[in-house]
């Protein structure tokens, strides 16, 4: 009976989340379904073959059952269900769910320009030591 009581005080979307993120886990850990593989952000699926559902469903994915995970789980119940009852309280969802959008895109946005970056670098890095002359032109934004 207290599983049913703290289920039903979750909110809505926190609820819908959190189960979201727990089917997941368990079909990707012990179900053993490839769909990990066709969930996951990848900018090339997302540019070259027009995936835009990897965009929003890579943040269902945790990865598999282990400590990670019910920190993950504990994080999203301390800090969702606070935000997202405070928003229904002062009847603003729409609020909520902009913050939801503009959080997700910042963190794609980051994601890609720290992948580019590190790239970079390590592309970079090689030919800049290989070639003096480089040094200057090339490299002076990788030291």
């Amino acid at each position: 009976m207290e599983f049913e009581q703290f289920y039903n005080s979750l909110p809505k979307f926190s609820r819908f989340y959190m189960i979201s993120v727990f089917v997941m886990t368990f079909c990707i850990s012990y179900v053993r379904l490839p769909i990990a593989n066709y969930l996951v952000f990848s900018l090339d699926d997302v540019m070259e073959k027009f995936q835009i559902w990897r965009l929003f469903t890579n943040f269902f994915i945790i990865g598999k059952f282990s400590f990670n995970f019910l920190f993950f789980m504990m994080m999203i119940y301390t800090t969702l269900v606070r935000i997202e009852k405070k928003a229904v309280e002062a009847k603003r969802y729409a609020e909520f769910v902009m913050l939801l959008l503009y959080t997700s895109l910042f963190v794609i946005v980051f994601f890609i320009n720290l992948v580019c970056h590190f790239v970079a670098i390590l592309y970079n890095r090689p030919r800049c030591e290989a070639f003096p002359q480089l040094r200057n032109a090339v490299c002076s934004d990788l030291h």
